[in-house]
């Protein structure tokens, strides 16, 4: 069953394009699974992709120190999609995790072409420094 367009409504970098711009996106993620104790992303490597966690629990470590779970609806990796730089933490299934996996080299061709798209994620992006900001 592919993402629907409310679960992507809540994440920040999304939150400002419409139903439309998000129903472009959709056809992107794919489903996978991860088995307990898979590293799903390692802190320092190449960031390549973004996930919604559909169902199961996962663990954020950073530098070796447990920082947050995460279970479903909650999502990681949004700037990578974007930027194939280092990864800031390291996230392993704790129980078996279905997730949606939208990777880079499906979602930068639409943001480069789709200048309505592109802008609202900018605007998202936006609104994730301010938050951090503290503004």
């Amino acid at each position: 069953m592919p993402i629907d367009v409310a679960a992507l409504q809540g994440v920040p970098i999304f939150s400002s394009l419409s139903k439309k711009e998000l129903s472009k996106l959709v056809p992107l993620f794919h489903e996978r699974t991860f088995e307990p104790g898979h590293v799903i992303a390692e802190e320092g490597a190449q960031g390549v992709g973004f996930f919604v966690i559909e169902s199961g629990r996962a663990q954020v470590t950073v530098r070796g120190q447990a920082r947050t779970d995460l279970g479903p609806g909650s999502y990681f990796g949004e700037v990578a999609a974007l930027d194939p730089g280092p990864r800031v933490a390291t996230v392993t299934a704790e129980t078996s995790v279905e997730a949606y996996v939208l990777d880079a080299w499906d979602f930068r061709p639409l943001v480069q072409e789709d200048p309505a798209l592109a802008w609202g994620i900018i605007q998202g992006l936006i609104e994730i420094v301010r938050r951090r900001e503290g503004y």
